[in-house]
């Protein structure tokens, strides 16, 4: 970040795709995909087209990390203790309509409760029924736009919003564990997938693709 100008870094996409493929042919039981996590993909435009045209990604996730504060970018953590926890999440959840009509070049939604992770203790304690208005708001965004929602299992995902979720259209959800150790991989997984299957989500016929909402039956 350079006088409030966001920068971002380049992805070696070649050495990326190749550490995958070598990957692939040591463990040819594994069914390994690509991909990548795009953060604020709608202000970096022209620099993930050309990015994206350097090699082929199985799955692109569109996250919102950052706000702007003034003339510079923050993320929520940084953000609270200079503003009310509620106003962060309510533009939070106000920037992803702006996400999602920016850009189509991701295809899920990640953690949607990102701002929720660094939650204030002396704040009120996070309840989604005090935003609802604005979850529902993004939520039918990301429906409206045909992106999946992301479960992340770093912080389970709350039962009211993903039930939100399917009330505003939503067809499709993906799973994360967010894993930033190899320790962590996975975790949680079993829990988030429960909890999708309880709202009506089913797998599809490949194992690596979003889950389906089912149809109503009766």
């Amino acid at each position: 970040m350079t006088d409030g100008t966001l920068v971002a870094a380049e992805l070696d996409a070649a050495g990326y795709l190749e550490s995958v493929e070598r990957c692939r042919s040591k463990y040819p039981e594994l069914r390994i995909l690509t991909g990548m996590e795009i953060g604020q993909p709608h202000l970096h435009g022209p620099e993930l087209t050309k990015l994206l045209a350097k090699g082929n990604f199985d799955r692109l996730i569109g996250s919102l990390h950052c706000l702007l504060d003034g003339t510079e970018y923050a993320e929520p953590w940084e953000l609270y203790p200079h503003h009310p926890a509620d106003e962060i999440l309510r533009e939070y959840l106000t920037e992803i309509p702006r996400m999602v009509a920016g850009s189509d070049q991701f295809e899920v939604f990640g953690h949607i409760d990102y701002p929720i992770r660094s939650w204030p203790a002396e704040a009120e304690p996070f309840e989604p029924a005090d935003f609802e208005d604005g979850l529902r708001m993004a939520l039918r965004a990301l429906a409206d736009g045909d992106r999946a929602l992301e479960i992340n299992t770093r912080l389970p995902l709350h039962p009211t919003i993903l039930g939100w979720w399917r009330e505003e259209g939503g067809r499709r959800v993906t799973f994360g564990s967010d894993a930033h150790t190899p320790g962590t991989l996975a975790t949680g997984l079993a829990d988030a997938a429960a909890s999708a299957s309880a709202h009506g989500f089913r797998p599809d016929r490949k194992p690596g693709d979003p889950w389906l909402l089912a149809p109503r039956t009766g």
